[in-house]
Formats: structure tokens, C-alpha cells, sequence
């Protein structure tokens, strides 16, 4: 638990005082199965905490599923509290120099720390994260997955670690610049404190090596998708493969001239490299195309395939036709 006296727009005093809630956190229950193991934990906060009567009271689970290579977190919260930010605390084993690294759309940002300022338009330490961010060590690259939540503060702490901060939620009572009625209606304001209940969830993964060479970006986006449910029996039509190590599809759709699709293909590690397509027979040609979809060069299919050298970081759309 966190000070953190602002407006919705920023922290505004640099009176950052941390409060552990482990002397608040208590062992409800454990359950086990084959395939699963949880233990449930129960939260309730000093009376005064957070200059209000209950500032968080709640169920944190912490879940190891069989076969899945990270740990997933469930936290749900009831808030009621004035002027302070609820964070993840995450620590991590130092091992050497850290990089903090962070998802951004179609690619991962190295970023340092940076000293608050505090204005109206200040900014507290965070920086965004999409689906993840992490530290970087010689052998050890750990990353923090978040759905939904996307701020994150990394910081050297005590002894031999680093630690990741996820901020869940804040609850500023200084309505700065919600007065301007042309911009904002100030009905109710105090709503943006967020009392009430609240679900987070995030987890965590560790890899031995460093993140360019891991499956970070497709275990972040694969922990936000959500399986589609339908009845019936579904039948999908077949659909276009890719084969590499360092490119990934992130898009199917239809082409906007409604004479093909469009398949986005994205190098997300950072090193270039080659992709080869598997062309389902159903296309007759294919040719890259750019972001509106006006071609750019005809590509060949040769034995249901194509390849296409994209370099680091490198967007590429793809046209197949009938």
C-alpha cells in the first residue's frame, strides 16, 4: 500500500511511504488436485490504513496449473481509501547487470529509470507495459504478465534483488482539473477514488535466457486471449502456416478490395530472419502489400509455399488472392 495523494491526472507530492500488507495476509486454505495446486490467502488492512476505515480487504489466490511454465495470481479486492496506490511487489534474485525491459505493439523497449516530477501533468516512475514487463540478467530473465494493468516501477531493492512493481489501483481525492466544464462534468467526482469491488489477475515467468530468445511475447499474448465458446460443431476453412523462429502472425482478415485476405506478419525478436508460408491451394497468387494494401511487389508461390526475408522488427502485410 503506497501514498500516493494526486488528482486522476498524476501523483502530485513526492511522499511515496510503503506499507507491507504481510502482516495483514493470513493462509485461508490450500487445494489440490492432479493437474492443479492453489493456496488461497485472506487480506484485511489495519483500521486507519489508507486514512480511511477499510482500505483493502480481500482473497489473493496464487495458482500452479500442471504444464504451465509461470505461477498466475487472482486478487479480489474490496477498496475504499483516499490518496494511496495498491502495488504488486515482485522481487527478483540479482544476477549481474539488469536490463528492465517492456512489451510495446509489435515489439520490446529497453527503458531506465527516471526521477518523479510532480505537476499536474507529472509522472510517478511507472512506465507502461502492454502485456508484460521484465528484468533481464545474465541467465535469468523474469517477467511479469498483467492483464489489464499495464503500469509498471522497476527498482533495485534491500540486499541481493531487484523488484518489479505492478501498480492494480490508485485512489486520488484531489479533483484537479475536473472543474472545466467544457472538457468535464464534476458530478461525483469522489467515483474516481474506484471504491467498491475489484479482480486483478497477473502471473509470473522466468526464463533462462534472455528475453529475445525466449517465448515472452507469445506467453503475454497468449495469457490475455480468452477461448471463444460456441455450440455446435464448428468447421474452419484452412487456413495460411508460417514457420519461423522469429516471425509471427498477428492478423487475418479480409482484403478491403474483398478479392483475397490480408495476413500481418510481425518480427518480434529483433534479429530478422526468414518466414515460409504455407499457401492452402484455395490461393492462386500472393503479393506484399503495404498498410493500406496497395501492392508493393508480387511474391511466388512455388509448391504451396512462399518466403519473404523481413528484417528486425520489420511489419509486413501479404495479400493472397483467388
Amino acid at each position: 500500500l503506497e501514498h500516493d495523494e494526486g488528482s486522476p491526472w498524476a501523483t502530485l507530492t513526492p511522499d511515496f511511504t510503503r506499507t507491507s500488507l504481510v502482516k495483514n495476509t493470513n493462509l485461508k486454505r490450500v487445494e489440490k488436485n492432479d493437474a492443479v495446486q492453489e493456496l488461497v490467502y485472506s487480506i484485511e488492512a489495519d483500521r486507519g490504513m489508507g486514512l480511511s476505515g477499510l482500505p483493502l480487504k480481500g482473497e489473493l489466490n496464487i495458482r500452479i496449473v500442471e504444464g504451465l511454465d509461470r505461477i498466475e495470481f487472482g486478487l479480489n479486492a474490496y477498496w475504499s481509501t483516499f490518496n494511496h496506490r495498491l502495488r504488486v511487489a515482485m522481487p527478483v534474485p540479482k544476477n549481474g547487470e539488469a536490463k528492465y525491459l517492456y512489451d510495446i505493439p509489435y515489439g520490446t523497449l529497453e527503458r531506465e529509470p527516471y526521477e518523479p516530477f510532480f505537476t499536474w501533468y507529472g509522472a510517478n516512475g511507472d512506465w507502461p507495459g502492454v502485456h508484460w514487463a521484465g528484468i533481464e540478467q545474465d541467465g535469468l530473465s523474469v517477467a511479469l504478465f498483467n492483464q489489464g494493468t499495464p503500469s509498471y516501477l522497476m527498482e533495485t531493492g534491500k540486499g541481493d534483488s531487484e523488484v518489479m512493481f505492478l501498480s492494480l489501483l490508485r485512489s486520488p481525492a484531489v479533483p484537479t482539473y475536473l472543474h472545466e466544464p467544457y472538457f468535464y462534468t464534476m458530478t461525483d467526482y469522489d467515483g474516481m477514488r474506484d471504491e467498491g469491488d475489484h479482480q486483478f489477475t497477473f502471473a509470473i515467468g522466468a526464463y533462462g535466457e534472455s528475453f529475445a530468445d525466449s517465448t515472452v511475447v507469445l506467453d503475454g499474448e497468449t495469457y490475455q486471449q480468452v477461448l471463444p465458446v460456441t455450440t455446435g460443431k464448428v468447421e474452419l476453412p484452412e487456413m495460411p502456416q508460417i514457420h519461423s523462429e522469429n516471425v509471427r502472425m498477428t492478423a487475418v482478415k479480409w482484403a478491403e478490395a474483398n478479392d483475397g485476405i490480408v495476413l500481418r506478419l510481425v518480427e518480434y525478436r529483433g534479429k530478422g530472419g526468414t518466414v515460409e508460408v504455407s499457401v492452402p491451394n484455395t490461393f492462386k497468387f500472393a503479393e506484399q502489400v503495404n498498410l493500406l494494401e496497395r501492392p508493393q511487389s508480387e511474391l511466388k508461390i512455388q509448391n504451396g509455399k512462399l518466403t519473404l526475408q523481413l528484417k528486425p522488427w520489420e511489419i509486413a502485410s501479404l495479400k493472397l488472392g483467388m
